[in-house]
């Protein structure tokens, strides 16, 4: 939020959820000329938010701000794992092995994966992440250890 222009003032920001419910946005100044301010927060639900900007009790131009809130974060410990590619044995150097994701459980998120050789490197080992066509929860991973020894 920027208030350069706008004189003295204090800056409010609450979100409203998809229910109606206002919540008050934390608001730090910055330590900048431009009395600018950053403002954080973590939606609790899913579906269209609201960002209410107020500047000495006024709403600012164009807000509220319509936010589109997509899921909510996913929890990696709920994420299933299985399969040859990662089981502590059984390996062959250069030869090609696989392991499958199951995310079902774990909610809305990313999947990133890395393979790190026992130099503690990941470049060198290339790995290809394919989503299932019919499951979007499931993935195949499939690499092949260019190094022997073990592998994270």
């Amino acid at each position: 939020v920027d208030t350069f222009s706008a004189g003295q003032g204090d800056v409010q920001v609450f979100l409203q959820d998809p229910s109606g419910k206002q919540t008050p946005v934390e608001v730090k100044a910055n330590d900048d000329p431009g009395k600018t301010y950053t403002c954080s927060y973590t939606a609790k639900l899913e579906g269209p938010h609201k960002v209410i900007v107020k500047f000495s009790g006024v709403e600012v131009p164009k807000s509220p701000f319509d936010v589109e809130v997509k899921g909510v974060a996913g929890d990696a410990s709920k994420v299933k794992c299985d399969g040859p590619g990662i089981r502590p044995t059984g390996l062959k150097v250069g030869t090609p092995t696989t392991f499958d994701i199951d995310t079902k459980e774990a909610g809305v998120g990313q999947v990133d994966v890395q393979v790190i050789d026992p130099k503690g490197k990941s470049s060198s080992v290339p790995i290809r992440v394919r989503q299932n066509d019919e499951d979007p929860t499931k993935f195949k991973c499939e690499y092949a250890p260019q190094l022997e020894g073990p592998h994270k």
